[in-house]
């Protein structure tokens, strides 16, 4: 064959596909350098319950079975919903700082205490990074490009500037970008910070913000004992406030670096809700 076409699908709703072939494509697109914006962000510090989920048009049998930083996740996408209007057809970018930590530690706890045979199948899919990203593209119908990043602290920067990259090119015309964290039992000791969400839609249409650049980095950690880390919704706080900031830095934590360069683009703001 001359062509084929590699499938992956994946549980959390992690599908991709690879097209192999002996013949150069027919053109190639020039890379597009258009303007990308940031609307305003929401912040969520408190987890919803199943019932305000499901008010929103949830299943309350499938809600019961996510984690803590899925239903956190789902509640910042909500915010970003009430304030941006239909997020649907939009990507979805979801960046943390220790991913599904907590979720793992519950998972191993019961294996290590009743063996293999007892693992809980319902919590398993919730140990993949890409289970709140799964989650909100099925409950917003966010049906353009989706994953997840992890870069520590700077996971936040990172899903927005992967978000601003698939903008840029014009692969994607609208993607919603969250940051968030589970801060419980068995990451306290590693982070400092409590949970929470933000969320915020990176857009070709004019908004709030205009991302001037955004980017992340990994280099050598600083030397001696390491700090602990801060959540990753924590460098995309200063989106939530009434005019846009200059820049977002994060690092030399953990070795990781991110940095964001903004300008207000002059629309009217609109309120923010904070929970």
């Amino acid at each position: 064959a001359r062509s084929a076409l590699k499938l992956s699908a994946a549980f959390g709703g992690a599908n991709a596909s690879l097209a192999l072939s002996l013949d150069p494509p027919p053109s190639t697109r020039p890379p597009s350098t258009r303007p990308v914006f940031a609307t305003r962000a929401v912040h969520v510090a408190r987890e919803p319950t199943l019932d305000e989920l499901c008010a929103r048009g949830g299943v309350l049998e499938k809600l019961a079975r996510t984690d803590r930083v899925t239903r956190l996740a789902l509640g910042a996408v909500a915010a970003l919903a009430d304030a941006e209007g239909s997020l649907e057809g939009a990507g979805i970018l979801v960046g943390h700082g220790l991913a599904a930590h907590e979720t793992n530690a519950l998972y191993w706890e019961t294996v290590s205490r009743r063996g293999a045979r007892f693992a809980e199948p319902r919590r398993f899919p919730f140990t993949s990074p890409n289970a709140p990203c799964g989650e909100c593209a099925i409950a917003f119908q966010l049906t353009g490009p989706g994953f997840a990043v992890g870069l520590g602290a700077a996971g936040g920067i990172e899903a927005l500037s992967v978000a601003a990259t698939l903008v840029r090119a014009s692969h994607a015309e609208r993607v919603v970008v969250v940051a968030v964290d589970d801060v419980g039992p068995a990451s306290a000791p590693l982070m400092s910070g409590s949970s929470g969400a933000v969320a915020l839609l990176v857009t070709a249409e004019p908004a709030w913000a205009e991302v001037l650049s955004a980017e992340v980095w990994a280099g050598a950690p600083p030397e001696g004992p390491r700090p602990r880390l801060a959540p990753a919704h924590l460098a995309l706080l200063p989106l939530t406030a009434a005019a846009p900031p200059e820049h977002l830095e994060c690092g030399p934590s953990w070795g990781v670096f991110g940095k964001v360069r903004l300008r207000a683009a002059g629309h009217a703001l609109r309120p923010v809700r904070q929970e």
